[in-house]
């Protein structure tokens, strides 16, 4: 199984962005990016495995875990992410489609702890406790939520 579990979540920082994992939000130049709650754990799972290409089969399995989902869901939730992530100033792209296999976070991500993660605005310092993510690391896929928790499926 690719899925983990953790108490809490990791935080990353990436071009304008702050990615809270345990607040659950995202904010763009220190304002509120409105995400469904499946759209945000399709980012969250994104941006841990950034600079890996995710399969459909591997995003669909870690968001609906045990769920027979369409894959046009998956579609939708990365068109989402991709109009809630696109800046009309740049073009930067963040997720790149990998046709016939997957998806990839392509932004440079960095992973900051929680205290900064509610304290940067637009900036993210290049502070020592800030960690480059190792893009050779091993995929660590979400299950999302947690068993505990019941589910809402979008």
């Amino acid at each position: 199984m690719l899925a983990i579990k953790r108490e809490t979540l990791p935080s990353y920082a990436f071009g304008p962005f702050v990615l809270n994992g345990n607040e659950r939000t995202l904010l763009r130049n220190g304002e509120s990016v409105t995400l469904t709650p499946k759209v945000f754990e399709t980012l969250l799972v994104l941006v841990e495995n950034h600079g890996r290409v995710l399969t459909k089969s591997a995003l669909m399995d870690a968001l609906w875990p045990e769920t027979f989902v369409e894959e046009s869901s998956l579609a939708q939730n990365i068109s989402l992410l991709r109009k809630a992530l696109a800046n009309p100033d740049d073009d930067q792209t963040y997720i790149e489609t990998i046709p016939k296999r997957g998806y990839r976070f392509i932004g440079d991500v960095r992973k900051i702890n929680t205290d900064e993660s509610k304290v940067l605005g637009y900036i993210v310092p290049a502070a020592s406790r800030n960690e480059r993510i190792d893009a050779t690391q091993n995929i660590r896929l979400l299950r999302w939520p947690p068993a505990a928790r019941s589910v809402s499926r979008q």
